[in-house]
């Protein structure tokens, strides 16, 4: 409607048609530095209208054109994102919406390799430039997770394992760290054991899965230790032990048990002997007679100071006194199972001095003519005696006289010394020779042809004259031969010539060798021819 000054109206009319214009809006997720920034296009229009383009500035010189659009800052700050939307109508709007994009946080974290059924050694050392580190997500690999800022964990299998953090800060940004973990097999420590008396012997039973088992220590309850893997030990008293055994695998991994073990010695050291009472300078058989083992070292100390480290010895005792000697025997036996046991005996053996055998006698040259003599007794230490003169015939006088026959022969006289108890004795044997004696009869006369009395010139010789080696010669005055012979057995019966000689002094000559050597002897004189 138009009106002029005048007052002159006129009317027209037109239809026109009001387009809405776009409603901006959008939304952010996320704000960290380097992850998406998701930034979703919600505008709206009204009517029929659509919106034709949409253009985003991320305030960072950069620019968009889609619906939703992932956007990563590079640097933390303040952003001042605008979005512009345009209807088909060519209606516009836009909307500008601040964002602050936080710092991450940096996950970082240090382990060590460890044993099973061992707490893990975990150090956190994760940090953020700028706001706090509020949350901690571990995984450990093996099903099992933790939220605490410097968890502990034990793994129960052996193997490899890939533990990771991702650190949440207070701003809801997020990294993540990975580090892989090797777990070692724990040792199983056992052990088995004999004993015997108070030897032990240990024998490793121990395993591992994988690796190896380098240290051994071993504790057998009595203060004793070892470091070796089968170990023995000799215990010093019966008793029950507890014996503990720890073994450490190469990379460190530890394991212990502990067995009780009973000892008990019931191991007896004695000994038999082959006599109790001796005289000195004898010999005793010493014989074990422990209970049954299979064989050691033996200790034998005597009060005398003599020992021995036979199992059976042979010892000889000596005693100079003139009184009994008693000797202490300590016997001490160790078995190579560690048995040991020890026995001693106190004035267990007697050695009784040796009385000492001797005599003189006269006359130191017996003969047939003499074949009386006289013993002198010199023994010492001795009490009571036996003698033996070789001619059966004894005595126990202590310094006897005998008389031998009359013949020349050897005797072996034996003197036996007893001391005062009679368990001791010594001998003292010599040998006495009977001289022989030349012995002969010659007669100076004889009666020839005078019937059975006196009428053969015959020697008698009564010993030690050799028949065998004999020579009787018989002259007359002129010197010849009128008798000769060789058996001392044949006399002259004072014929010459198959006559009988005139009544006259006649010379005898005898040559023969004694019995008792080979020496030789001549002996000569008269005889008378009676009618």
């Amino acid at each position: 409607i138009v009106e002029t000054n005048l007052g002159c109206t006129d009317t027209a009319a037109q239809t026109i048609t009001i387009h809405p214009s776009p409603v901006v809006d959008f939304s952010i997720n996320g704000n960290c530095l380097v992850e998406r920034t998701v930034l979703n296009d919600l505008t709206t229009i009204a009517g029929t209208s659509s919106i034709d383009s949409i253009h985003w500035q991320f305030g960072d010189n950069t620019f968009g054109i889609d619906s939703i659009e992932n956007h990563i800052y590079n640097n933390t700050g303040s952003y001042s994102i605008q979005l512009f939307a345009q209807s088909d109508q060519g209606c516009a709007d836009s909307l500008v919406q601040t964002v602050f994009v936080n710092p991450n946080p940096i996950a970082d974290f240090s382990i060590t390799d460890t044993c099973v059924f061992q707490s893990i050694n975990l150090n956190n050392n994760s940090n953020i430039a700028l706001g706090t580190i509020t949350n901690n997500e571990w995984d450990f690999g093996d099903n099992t997770t933790s939220a605490l800022f410097e968890p502990g964990h034990t793994f129960n299998q052996a193997g490899n394992y890939n533990v990771r953090l991702v650190a949440i800060s207070d701003s809801a940004c997020t990294d993540t760290s990975t580090l892989n973990i090797t777990i070692h097999p724990q040792p199983v420590a056992d052990f088995t054991f004999t004993s015997s008396c108070f030897n032990a012997s240990f024998f490793d039973a121990s395993n591992i899965s994988s690796g190896n088992i380098n240290d051994y220590a071993w504790d057998f309850g009595d203060i004793g230790t070892a470091s070796i893997q089968n170990p023995n030990h000799v215990y010093t008293a019966n008793g029950n032990y507890t014996v503990s055994l720890q073994i450490t695998s190469g990379f460190g991994c530890v394991h212990d048990t502990s067995k009780s073990i009973a000892i008990f010695n019931n191991f007896t050291a004695d000994f038999v002997l082959s006599n109790s009472q001796i005289c000195s300078g004898d010999c005793i058989q010493f014989s074990d007679s422990s209970t049954a083992h299979t064989g050691g070292t033996y200790t034998w100390a005597f009060s005398d100071g003599q020992t021995s480290n036979l199992k059976n010895p042979l010892v000889c005792f000596q005693n100079s006194d003139e009184i009994p000697l008693g000797i202490d025997v300590q016997y001490k036996v160790e078995t190579h199972s560690g048995c040991v046991d020890s026995i001693t005996y106190t004035n267990y053996i007697q050695v009784y001095p040796r009385p000492t055998a001797y005599f003189t006698y006269t006359p130191e040259d017996p003969s047939i003519s003499n074949p009386y003599l006289v013993f002198q007794n010199q023994s010492t230490n001795a009490g009571s005696f036996t003698w033996n003169f070789g001619d059966n015939e004894t005595s126990a006088v202590v310094s006897p006289s005998h008389v031998y026959p009359e013949i020349a022969k050897e005797y072996s006289v034996v003197l036996t010394a007893y001391d005062q108890s009679a368990n001791c004795h010594d001998t003292y044997q010599t040998t006495i020779s009977i001289a022989d004696e030349i012995l002969f009869f010659i007669p100076n006369a004889f009666s020839p042809n005078s019937g059975n009395i006196n009428n053969t010139f015959q020697p008698e010789f009564t010993s030690g004259v050799d028949i065998y080696n004999f020579r009787m010669q018989l002259y007359n005055r002129w010197g010849e031969i009128v008798f000769e012979t060789q058996d001392p057995n044949i006399g002259w019966d004072g014929q010459y010539q198959n006559q009988f000689v005139a009544e006259a002094a006649y010379v005898w000559k005898i040559d023969f060798t004694e019995t008792m050597s080979d020496k030789k002897h001549t002996y000569s004189g008269y005889v008378t021819v009676v009618r």
